[in-house]
């Protein structure tokens, strides 16, 4: 099921991301099953929409971006995420002069959606 979300676009030197609200992720948190053991990931939540392409630095800044995203948790061997489309976003990094999609945008299975990581399961690193 697709619900609608929004964030805050937010752009520094290597990395473009929507900023997401810490309660979105804490409330989908909350419906990963008790017996999966997971860290909440280091960075507070967001969509990476670039991370180290070169870009110019366009006006927009600190606007808010709609996206939508799939509400089942995807689960893989290191990540819990969810699925996220956005076709401003794609439109975004088009006018960047980006490809449509990046590797580091995708979610962790490679698959033509960006994503929100809402856990990991990279103990003692």
């Amino acid at each position: 099921m697709l619900l609608r979300g929004d964030g805050i676009l937010t752009f520094a030197k290597s990395k473009i991301v929507v900023e997401i609200d810490n309660g979105f992720a804490n409330y989908y948190r909350s419906f990963i099953p008790k017996n999966i053991k997971y860290n909440i990931p280091r960075y507070p939540p967001h969509i990476t929409v670039s991370r180290n392409e070169e870009y110019k630095l366009p006006l927009l800044q600190n606007v808010i971006f709609d996206f939508a995203y799939d509400t089942e948790l995807m689960i893989d061997q290191k990540y819990i995420w969810l699925n996220v489309v956005s076709k401003n976003l794609v439109d975004l990094r088009k006018s960047l002069k980006l490809p449509p999609m990046a590797e580091l945008s995708r979610p962790p299975d490679g698959s033509d959606f960006f994503h929100i990581t809402l856990g990991n399961f990279k103990f003692g690193t």
